[in-house]
């Protein structure tokens, strides 16, 4: 009963590791450090990687060693849409579930990310705050995390748990640059505006419309980034048409 006990932390252990942006994509998982961290033996570690492997998380390069899975563009894209989807059937669930108590909370997170967003008004674009960056994240994963349980589908939860989780894993691997982060940051938080919106009117067709035009606008910041870091003489299209302009005052103001 230990050792299950003791690979289910391990598990826990390094899924958490990712989720906070200790690991990256290709980072190496040494089965003696992870262990040391834990305060258990190598064997348990070792059983939460395989299962991890098996997964898709983490990969095994024999005679290196364990690292965290690196993605191809096409495996990247091929998740994301599955993401796409997923939430927006997610959504358009949560739309004829939601209660008020669950709705106060997605406002509560909308008014956080809209508080960061009014915050880094105030910097210089390569100079943000990087607690200000990561309360934003947090609320915004923690409004897809209680969209989803909404939904009452476990399984699609799940999933898109998973599938959340490599999205975090490319962000961190393929930073945006210091020039977009406030119009990227902006666009999110009026993504999710307008979802929760949708979810009061207990829409479904908007909700399930509005998560996958935030997802898709996602996936194509996602690959951008990912263009630059591993394919910078891929002929890309102008971020603009992805992510739209700077935010102006105007738009600010008719998103509130």
């Amino acid at each position: 009963m230990a050792v299950l006990s003791n690979r289910h932390r391990a598990y826990a252990h390094i899924r958490r590791k990712m989720a906070a942006g200790e690991l990256m994509m290709g980072s190496h998982l040494s089965e003696e450090a992870l262990a040391r961290e834990i305060g258990i033996s190598r064997t348990p570690v070792r059983e939460a990687l395989n299962r991890l492997g098996t997964q898709g998380f983490v990969e095994h390069v024999p005679n290196v060693g364990t690292f965290v899975k690196k993605f191809t563009r096409q495996e990247l894209w091929e998740l994301l849409e599955l993401r796409e989807l997923l939430e927006g059937y997610a959504a358009a669930r949560a739309a004829a579930r939601m209660g008020p108590a669950q709705l106060e909370e997605l406002q509560i997170l909308c008014d956080r990310m809209r508080q960061v967003c009014h915050k880094l008004r105030t910097h210089k674009q390569a100079d943000f705050p990087p607690e200000a960056i990561k309360r934003f994240n947090l609320a915004d994963e923690s409004f897809h995390m209680i969209l989803l349980r909404a939904s009452g589908n476990a399984q699609v939860e799940r999933l898109v748990e998973d599938y959340g989780l490599i999205t975090n894993l490319c962000r961190r691997t393929f930073p945006m640059p210091a020039t977009m982060r406030f119009s990227t940051l902006f666009w999110s938080w009026a993504a999710h505006v307008r979802i929760l919106r949708a979810l009061q009117a207990h829409d479904d067709e908007r909700a399930r419309r509005w998560m996958s035009d935030h997802i898709s606008r996602s996936k194509a910041t996602i690959m951008r980034y990912f263009d630059e870091v591993e394919e910078p003489a891929v002929t890309r299209v102008d971020m603009s048409v992805a992510l739209g302009d700077e935010a102006s005052t105007s738009r600010w103001e008719a998103a509130d």
